[in-house]
């Protein structure tokens, strides 16, 4: 019998240091998170009379995503509000000059909105009491002679 050589023995070697683990996200898998607003550019553009819709696409982000960077930063509700009401002021404020400039469709709208109640194309007509009909059928029967 021959006789086993012995195995030669080999040093290992290290594996290289793994990379560091990403930081968890949370939320959904594949979902981006939330970006943190720019409350100056939400404000103009929300003041050009921008819908919700076309300042999510103005950020880039989705509506969504817009409605639920309201509801964790309440800036973004304040900033988004009042850029809103200064667009709503600028159109109050030439509505108003047009309809002192005599441009009576401006007019009529303006009192139409401001008094409804004075001034409104729709009248309230009370249809209460009673109503009745008296119908009577008569039936008469005709006979013919036959031939």
């Amino acid at each position: 019998m021959t006789a086993m050589k012995p195995r030669r023995k080999y040093k290992r070697r290290t594996p290289p240091p793994a990379p560091p683990a990403p930081a968890p996200v949370k939320g959904k898998p594949g979902r981006k998170p939330i970006p943190i607003p720019d409350l100056i550019r939400i404000e103009n553009i929300a003041a050009m009379g921008a819908t919700n819709d076309q300042i999510a696409n103005a950020l880039g982000v989705s509506e969504t995503t817009l409605k639920s960077m309201r509801h964790k930063y309440p800036s973004v509700e304040q900033v988004i509000k009042r850029g809103k009401d200064r667009a709503d002021l600028q159109v109050i404020g030439r509505l108003y000059k047009k309809a002192l400039d005599g441009d009576t469709t401006a007019m009529i709208f303006w009192l139409k909105n401001r008094q409804p109640t004075k001034w409104r194309d729709r009248h309230n007509v009370d249809h209460g009491g009673e109503v009745s009909v008296d119908n009577k059928v008569i039936i008469e029967v005709v006979e013919t002679k036959s031939k």
